[in-house]
C-alpha cells in the first residue's frame, strides 16, 4: 500500500515540476516549440487525471500514468541535449524530473499486477483535489480561448 502513496506523490510532484517550469519559461519566451507544449499537456493530464485513476482502476490508471509520464519527459530529455553547456539549474532540474519519473515508472511496472486499493474514503480524498484542480484549469483555459 505504501507503494501506491509513493506513486501518487511522485505523480503529483513530477507533473507540477514540468507544469511550473513550462509556465516560467513561457512567460519569458517569445515562442516555444511543440516539445514543451506536449510535456505541458502531459503534465496537466498527469496531475489532473493520472494521479488518481490508478487509485480507483489500478491497471488502467498505471497504464495512463506510464504513458503520460513518458510524454512528460519528452521536453526534459530534449532539453538535456541542448542545455549541457548553458544553464546548470535547468540541467539539474530536468535531471530531477527525469529521475522522479523513472522512479514512478519503475514503481508502476513493479506493482502492475497489484490490485489492492486504499480505503474508499482515502481514494475519494486523494481523487477529488487533483481532479477538481484539473476541472478548474480546463474551465479557466476554455474561458480564455472562447
Amino acid at each position: 500500500m505504501l507503494r501506491t502513496y509513493f506513486s501518487y506523490s511522485l505523480t503529483l510532484l513530477t507533473a507540477f515540476m514540468v507544469w511550473w517550469i513550462f509556465g516560467l519559461f513561457a512567460t519569458v519566451a517569445a515562442s516555444y516549440t511543440w516539445l514543451p507544449f506536449v510535456a505541458f499537456l502531459a503534465s496537466t493530464i498527469h496531475f489532473g487525471i493520472s494521479s488518481w485513476v490508478f487509485l480507483i482502476f489500478p491497471k488502467a490508471g498505471r497504464i495512463l500514468s506510464i504513458v503520460t509520464g513518458l510524454f512528460l519527459c519528452t521536453w526534459p530529455i530534449g532539453a538535456l541535449f541542448s542545455s549541457f553547456n548553458e544553464d546548470i539549474f535547468s540541467l539539474i532540474y530536468f535531471l530531477f524530473v527525469i529521475g522522479l519519473t523513472a522512479a514512478l515508472l519503475y514503481n508502476h511496472i513493479k506493482t502492475f499486477r497489484d490490485l489492492r486499493k486504499p480505503k474508499p474514503i482515502t481514494r475519494l480524498i486523494l481523487s477529488v483535489i487533483p481532479f477538481g484542480l484539473f476541472i478548474l484549469y480546463v474551465a479557466t483555459t476554455y474561458k480564455y480561448f472562447v
